[in-house]
């Protein structure tokens, strides 16, 4: 089999007799993708479907074929090592005259922290990974299989300016994987290209598959996700469907999360507070949320604000300490001042007036990962429950924003919106962000809540936001 000449595609018999050698079941959905002859091949699914395990099956077959060349591409080297990984596990399961691949001499296998990892097989076939935010780097060689990672990621200019030319030669194959995004252009015009029924399209084929369809995940937690999730967030991790992001952040904001004094629990009062401080600059709002949080069921009461522009930390520094000493004179417990982890400025003057705070933890994420997460956070904790079953029952939210007290933050948290399309020749490899006027209310809201649920032990960096079933009614 390994003998086979160059350019000729794996058969699916060939896949399968590597499928039992490598122990690979692939479910129904894979199996399709495995016995497309198509050049183009577009996977559309919900996270841990299974389609990097897929991509770097197909990867693995084609180096088994002398000569080939494979590039594993995302946005950038970690992204793109996923499917990569897959190829070098396959090669660590299969064996070659009674030795296990990886072990037979000439094999050379390069996988650094960070940057380019490479596998070079015995009979000149080679595997590497590709980041399109080093163009130069996808300049040069003919390609015979090509593996988009997170495709829904890649800009339209690397693919049709440099990865398209290193396919004809040798008429490549395109593997373009990924959770689907409405809101880019490149990846969901491959998966239409391959639903398409016109004959220029003939090389194509596109499958959708949703979370639930590997019948290796868990029901009850597909179940969980869907009560629990934004329905957008929901429709597009679990159900693969392509959703815009794009509208209102939090479009039930105003008949579930606000709250009159006179709704207000008696005790209240003698809950805890933590304060979040967001500031972006003069002209910027200057934002400082006073969030109460119940002990006994981690409920968050937002009830009151300081929101502000042209003003600077030297100048809201002291008026933060004196509101601290406010509260604390009517027996108020002020726990603390969280800020951003990334606001160094910040950080400085306060240290220079003494006011004691701390950040979350952002560590392995940048400053737009970051924001992004809290805003995910925050629509994971403001949607209503839909299911009676749960908690509190239906509508019910752990967050509550006092009208009376809080109106700038409230305005922020009723016109947050996605940004608009953005024009063809704008298309970027970044995640996309709320638009920034109303942001900073969010954000310094998101920092004391992010705080304490780190301290309950629920991840905010995750996606899939975890149930919080499990902590209501924890004294």
């Amino acid at each position: 089999m390994i003998g086979a000449p160059l350019k000729i595609r794996p058969s699916f018999e060939f896949k399968q007799s590597i499928a039992k050698a490598v122990s690979y079941e692939p479910s129904e959905g894979q199996l399709l993708f495995h016995k497309s002859s198509a050049r183009w091949r577009t996977l559309a699914c919900g996270a841990r479907f299974g389609k990097s395990m897929a991509a770097g099956f197909e990867g693995f077959c084609d180096a088994l074929i002398p000569g080939t060349r494979t590039w594993c591409c995302s946005t950038s080297y970690e992204l793109a090592s996923k499917e990569f990984l897959w190829v070098l596990e396959f090669a660590g399961r299969f064996k070659y005259n009674g030795k296990r691949l990886i072990d037979l001499p000439g094999v050379k296998i390069s996988t650094p922290s960070r940057g380019r990892m490479m596998l070079t097989l015995p009979w000149g076939s080679v595997v590497v990974t590709k980041s399109t935010e080093q163009p130069d780097d996808l300049l040069g060689d003919e390609i015979d299989l090509c593996i988009l990672g997170e495709a829904s990621k890649i800009p339209r200019a690397p693919y049709e300016r440099m990865l398209r030319a290193r396919l004809g030669p040798r008429k490549g194959v395109v593997l373009a994987i990924s959770t689907p995004c409405q809101d880019g252009g490149l990846f969901m015009e491959f998966f239409e290209n391959g639903k398409s029924t016109e004959l220029d399209y003939a090389d194509w084929a596109s499958w959708q598959f949703a979370t639930i369809d590997n019948p290796t995940f868990d029901k009850e937690e597909f179940e969980k996700a869907r009560r629990e999730l934004p329905r957008k967030v929901f429709e597009e991790q679990y159900l693969g469907m392509f959703v815009s992001m794009r509208g209102l952040c939090f479009p039930d904001y105003t008949g579930y999360n606000l709250i009159k004094d006179s709704e207000l629990s008696p005790e209240w009062t003698d809950w805890p507070i933590l304060l979040g401080i967001h500031q972006n600059g003069y002209n910027n709002p200057f934002v400082v949320s006073h969030v109460a949080i119940c002990p006994q069921t981690n409920e968050y009461l937002v009830f009151d604000e300081m929101h502000t522009t042209q003003t600077t930390p030297q100048e809201m520094i002291p008026k933060i300490k004196e509101k601290i000493k406010f509260l604390s004179s009517q027996g108020r417990k002020v726990r603390g001042v969280i800020a951003s982890d990334y606001d160094k400025v910040l950080h400085d003057e306060m240290e220079k007036e003494r006011l004691l705070y701390t950040t979350n933890n952002e560590a392995g994420f940048n400053k737009r990962t970051s924001t992004l997460r809290k805003v995910q956070l925050m629509q994971s904790l403001m949607t209503p429950q839909s299911d009676l079953t749960l908690p509190y029952g239906q509508g019910f939210t752990p967050v509550k924003i006092l009208e009376s007290r809080c109106p700038k933050i409230s305005q922020d948290f009723q016109k947050l919106k996605w940004p608009d399309p953005k024009k063809e020749e704008a298309d970027q490899a970044e995640e996309i962000l709320p638009l920034p006027k109303y942001l900073p209310g969010v954000l310094a809201c998101s920092y004391p809540i992010c705080f304490n649920e780190e301290a309950l032990g629920f991840d905010h960096s995750k996606r899939e936001y975890r149930h919080r079933k499990a902590k209501r009614g924890a004294a």
